[in-house]
């Protein structure tokens, strides 16, 4: 059972694990945009076999990333992904996930291939991101222009209408504390239009890990990671986007309390969100 760790001392094997895994993740992406943009453009005329070949590039950087390599430098420990193959009949789905820390988008992505992601506009102009948002399917949104909103939109329509899926992180930002904060509702306001299915994903780990703050880079405590996929959720007839993330988000906090219980979560021990 996993205590709260700031009382915990630093070990110089986790820091010196920790650190090779950055390093590591930092050539990796490099290395990625290296070989991507050439490639991408060399294919430039042949629109169809670049996307199929981008995605399937980062299908395979993804999970040999996060789900293996990191693993298996001890990292972090994936304990469960359960509840996917429940969604892969559904078609286009909504996935509405939970955001804590940084690892939390790449490591759902490489167990959900086939989803388009929205994304700040100021992230899609960096490094790997920039190189996902040029090649693959990401959507950049910036919440102060109308003319960015309206332009997601229609590009989540797009997704949905090619046969894939949406994620999106309804929070807007990193919980510091862990307690889920309010959804804002523009994904709701697709799953109602288009009458796609709501999966909330549970992401969960036994601690804070690469969030807002420095010590979540080298948490002391062993971090075992949890991916929930819950049943789906039709917007019932007549529900508001609004309704519909506010039942979301109560079913989504009810299961994150119950799987924070003796963990490291700052805001069990009273720390505001």
């Amino acid at each position: 059972m996993a205590t709260a760790d700031a009382s915990l001392p630093w070990r110089s094997w986790q820091i010196a694990r920790f650190t090779i895994g950055y390093l590591t993740h930092g050539l990796g992406d490099l290395f990625f945009i290296l070989m991507t943009i050439p490639l991408a453009g060399l294919l430039a005329v042949l629109p169809r076999y670049r996307y199929r070949l981008v995605r399937g590039i980062v299908k395979r950087y993804l999970v040999l990333m996060f789900q293996r390599w990191l693993p298996l430098l001890g990292v972090y420990q994936i304990d469960e992904v359960s509840g996917l193959e429940q969604v892969r009949a559904q078609g286009p789905v909504v996935f509405v996930a939970n955001h804590r820390g940084r690892v939390d988008g790449p490591l759902l992505l490489s167990y959900v291939p086939g989803t388009g992601v929205i994304v700040k506009s100021r992230y899609a102009r960096r490094g790997t991101l920039a190189v996902l948002a040029w090649v693959f399917d990401f959507i950049p949104i910036d919440a102060r222009s109308l003319d960015s909103v309206a332009a997601m939109i229609e590009g989540c329509r797009d997704l949905f209408a090619r046969g894939l899926n949406l994620l999106i992180f309804p929070e807007g930002s990193r919980s510091v504390s862990g307690r889920l904060l309010p959804f804002r509702s523009a994904g709701f306001r697709l799953a109602v239009e288009q009458n796609r299915p709501v999966v909330p994903v549970i992401v969960h780990s036994t601690a804070s890990f690469m969030g807002k703050e420095f010590a979540s880079f080298y948490p002391r405590v062993p971090l075992r990671y949890r991916l929930r996929f819950l049943p789906p959720l039709l917007p019932a007839p007549g529900e508001t986007a609004d309704a519909l993330a506010d039942r979301v988000h109560r079913l989504m906090a009810r299961e994150l309390r119950e799987l924070d219980r003796g963990t490291a979560w700052p805001y069990l021990q009273g720390a505001r969100p």
